[in-house]
């Protein structure tokens, strides 16, 4: 008859041993069921796990103690490392969306989309220039011109009366002889825009017509027409004054009178151009 080992016997307890290869207090082989086998495995296991994953942890926490939070490199001061590159320190570039957006809206920021923007001075757009208008000068250019005439009713009517400055005299040419002309030389050719003829304003002098046209000349001789034929009413209740605009440049100018409603001839007592 075999004996039964002590663990199955009544009344003995198994003494449990440093190594799986040890007897029990009989000098037999312990040999615990296979469930203990199956616990002292799985527990084994379980350490060898956490022992792994305590490790792993550990170096990731010490990689991330040296590279910094977005990959920079962290002296011991916990400061970013400058990276070396060609034996030059350079400062690092590179920083993650977040950090942009937080340098980004901090006041006096111009990093992260503010940067990309170009400063714009303050803008400084040029005066408009309003639009150039001639203006005819108040200067009369006919001032101590020579004047010159086709003819004159006496020597009391001369020419040079219709730019003496005195309205109380007057050039007349021959009457009932049209066409007659009136010629001023202003000694060298100047842009002239309005001419003014001016007859007494005496009371006298009752409202009359009269006709003519305005020519320039170069030379003296050779005369174009600056403006047609028209009829100009002198009246003493408004100065006895006609104005015509004009746009040439010349030196002589010519006024040829064809008309006169009152007397038969050309009158002017005051020949004033401007520029």
């Amino acid at each position: 008859m075999s004996r039964q080992p002590s663990y199955l016997r009544p009344g003995v307890l198994p003494l449990a041993t440093a190594s799986m290869g040890g007897v029990d207090e009989d000098g037999e082989p312990n040999s615990p069921p296979r469930s203990r086998w199956r616990a002292l495995a799985t527990g084994l296991a379980l350490g060898t796990v956490l022992l792994i994953t305590t490790s792993a942890v550990l170096v990731t926490t010490d990689a991330t103690r040296q590279t910094g939070r977005h990959g920079q490199r962290l002296t011991a001061t916990g400061a970013p490392r400058p990276s070396v590159v060609g034996g030059d320190q350079q400062t690092p570039t590179t920083q993650s969306t977040e950090a942009q957006m937080a340098a980004a809206s901090r006041p006096g920021s111009t990093s992260g989309a503010h940067a990309s923007a170009p400063q714009r001075s303050p803008s400084t757009s040029a005066p408009i220039s309003p639009s150039a208008t001639k203006t005819p000068s108040t200067t009369n250019l006919a001032v101590g011109k020579t004047l010159t005439a086709s003819s004159s009713t006496s020597t009391q009517y001369l020419p040079a009366n219709a730019n003496d400055a005195n309205t109380g005299t007057y050039w007349e040419s021959t009457n009932n002889a049209f066409p007659q002309w009136l010629t001023i030389d202003l000694g060298s050719s100047v842009a002239i825009s309005k001419v003014t003829i001016e007859l007494p304003p005496l009371t006298i002098w009752t409202t009359r017509t009269q006709t003519f046209s305005i020519s320039g000349s170069v030379n003296g001789s050779t005369f174009t027409a600056v403006t047609g034929s028209s009829a100009y009413t002198f009246n003493p209740a408004t100065g006895n004054v006609a104005s015509v605009s004009v746009s040439t440049t010349t030196r002589y100018l010519r006024l040829t009178f064809t008309g006169n409603t009152v007397q038969h001839a050309g009158q002017v007592s005051e020949l004033q151009v401007y520029g």
